[in-house]
């Protein structure tokens, strides 16, 4: 495993994009608690699914590549379902803001 300044560069940055997300899921969810309102839970799913998809790469090629040489091929289905799943939490949030 490479351990350069880019490799805790890249780590760093995936475990702060993972902790925001999930605060603001969990922020989102405490105030579907308080208040009742159906927008702000699925807010709370919409900002999980945007803080899994933007770490999905950085689990896949840590824990499932094992390295950082990917395919091509390997590299672009990764970022592809990075993308779907980031877009699909911008659709849900776009939902709960509509029903709001």
């Amino acid at each position: 495993m490479p351990e350069t300044i880019e490799f805790y560069a890249f780590l760093f940055a995936n475990v702060g994009v993972l902790a925001l997300g999930s605060l603001l899921a969990l922020l989102s969810l405490a105030a579907h608690r308080r208040s009742g309102t159906r927008s702000l839970r699925i807010a709370a799913v919409g900002f999980g699914l945007i803080a899994l998809g933007s770490v999905l790469d950085a689990v896949y090629e840590l824990g499932v590549g094992g390295s950082f040489q990917l395919s091509g091929r390997e590299l672009m289905l990764l970022h592809t379902s990075q993308t779907l799943m980031v877009g699909a939490g911008l659709a849900v949030l776009f939902l709960a803001l509509r029903q709001y």
